[in-house]
């Protein structure tokens, strides 16, 4: 229902696949930056609203099995992928843990860093490369959308 109501069809009516959002932003738009310039413009607009001012980040996730088959997950070494969203939350981090630190009233952060491998392993799926493979406890197991 919250797909539908999203979409905007009525009751009656047939709503995409629930791959074809991800397949027009991988294949459509590929390479033009449409999403992360519309998720920047709604951002700006709740921070000019009030909604947000980009301190504090909460995120959520719906798990949406895949139409993957299993027999097509195949293991890969990929780059690992950085962006420049998770500083400035990570700099404000930092900077509010200095007081509490200072007093004793939480432990400070452990200040030695291990070094991050370039490349992680990952597993795609030739089936649906959209999808992701989660396998955490108390969550669904297999290969989901993202």
């Amino acid at each position: 229902m919250a797909y539908r109501w999203f979409l905007g069809p009525d009751l009656d009516e047939r709503v995409p696949d629930r791959s074809t959002i991800s397949q027009n932003r991988r294949r459509r738009f590929c390479g033009e930056g449409l999403f992360r310039r519309l998720f920047e413009h709604i951002l700006r607009q709740c921070m000019e609203k009030g909604l947000a001012d980009g301190r504090i980040i909460l995120t959520g996730s719906t798990h949406v099995k895949a139409g993957a088959s299993a027999k097509k997950n195949m293991k890969i070494s990929a780059e690992r992928e950085t962006t420049g969203y998770m500083e400035r939350p990570d700099r404000y981090e930092a900077e509010e843990r200095e007081r509490p630190e200072a007093s004793g009233a939480i432990k400070p952060k452990r200040t030695g860093r291990v070094k991050k491998p370039r490349t992680v392993e990952r597993t795609v799926n030739a089936t649906d490369p959209d999808s992701g493979l989660l396998g955490r406890p108390g969550r669904p197991g297999g290969m989901h959308t993202i």
